[in-house]
């Protein structure tokens, strides 16, 4: 087995999970808002905890969206820094709807589909329609909130506390982050990703 490190940094607060090579896993999280300062800090502590240096690191994870478009560049910004320091460590971005999916499945029995929203500001969400099985029924996307939610499907949600009639999910667990790992469907190139459409900020004349 080997040393393993994931970063979640696209749904507003962190998520860190690493697994030793003896299969012990450790993690850190936050849901600070603004919170990639804290970054580096808890990135340290866990080492520390976990007594790992970052040489023992075999494969580095970090979500790059959709979602925080900050905090998918900051983990890009990361994964290429640690690249430099260690260039014998395998670097994988992982798809953040995705990683919501393992978050559905691992709260018990899933339901026969399903639809996964996040917060893309400015009255807009993310989504991706899931089976019931957690495999992707199509490309994510990014449309108006009162869009998003006509849905004939539950729906579960991450950051978007004011929407009734939906599961609220909490922040992923190092499991699930472990998880999305793990799944090569979820694995992306290191590029943020980044799906509002730029016309969401034009008004209509008067």
């Amino acid at each position: 087995m080997k040393c393993v490190l994931v970063l979640e940094t696209t749904l507003g607060g962190l998520g860190l999970a690493l697994q030793r090579a003896d299969g012990q896993v450790f993690g850190r999280s936050t849901t600070e808002p603004r919170s990639s300062s804290q970054l580096h800090p808890l990135l340290a502590d866990l080492l520390a905890e976990a007594q790992i240096a970052t040489q023992m690191i075999e494969t580095l994870g970090v979500t790059v969206g959709p979602g925080s478009f900050t905090g998918a560049r900051v983990a890009v910004a990361v994964a290429e820094a640690w690249g430099l320091a260690q260039p014998q460590c395998q670097r994988v971005g992982l798809a953040t709807l995705p990683l919501l999916a393992k978050a559905v499945l691992a709260r018990g029995e899933p339901p026969q589909g399903f639809r996964i929203l996040t917060d893309a500001a400015g009255g807009m969400a993310y989504g991706q329609d899931f089976a019931g099985n957690g495999t992707a029924l199509g490309e994510a996307w990014c449309l108006p909130l009162a869009e998003a939610v006509n849905s004939t499907v539950p729906i579960f949600v991450s950051g978007l506390p004011l929407l009734e009639g939906v599961t609220h999910l909490g922040a992923p667990t190092p499991q699930d982050l472990l998880a999305t790992l793990a799944d090569l469907a979820c694995h992306l190139p290191l590029i943020p990703v980044y799906l509002k459409p730029l016309a969401y900020r034009e008004r209509p004349e008067r």
